[in-house]
């Protein structure tokens, strides 16, 4: 299975001490749009377990710079099946710098993947009190 982009199941970071400046990003079907331009770190980080042990998992990040006619993969990690019987949580997590020229037009969305080899499924983490599977958006400098 897959889910690309991922565009369910989101809320905005509201746990004590959770900190942001200026606006906000927004998203709409699963496509998040900068609220200002300039040079942006994007943290996407992904927590999963397999219900196989073989699979093959990976996540990314995929840009545009024409509001999405045209989406190019930012950058991608994989991790490989343990080989074991134990199934464990894994947590793995991919960055991109963004540089952000137009608003309208610049915007980032997120994916995962599992290959199954026929068989498995996979469960995503995430929980309302803490970040296991989320986004995070820094704004590093301007353009």
């Amino acid at each position: 299975g897959g889910q690309d982009p991922i565009d369910a199941n989101l809320e905005v970071a509201d746990q004590d001490g959770y900190g942001s400046l200026g606006s906000a990003m927004t998203e709409a079907s699963g496509v998040f749009t900068f609220p200002s331009t300039g040079y942006w770190l994007v943290i996407y980080n992904w927590t999963y377990q397999p219900a196989n042990y073989s699979n093959d998992c990976s996540c990314w990040i995929d840009g545009t710079i024409d509001n999405g006619s045209n989406w190019v993969e930012q950058t991608r990690q994989w991790t490989a099946g343990s080989g074991s019987s134990e199934i464990d949580k894994v947590a793995v997590s991919a960055t991109a710098i963004i540089d952000v020229t137009d608003t309208s037009n610049v915007k980032v969305q997120f994916g995962w993947s599992i290959n199954t080899g026929g068989a498995g499924t996979r469960t995503t983490y995430g929980d309302s009190t803490r970040q296991e599977t989320g986004f995070t958006f820094l704004r590093l400098a301007d353009t």
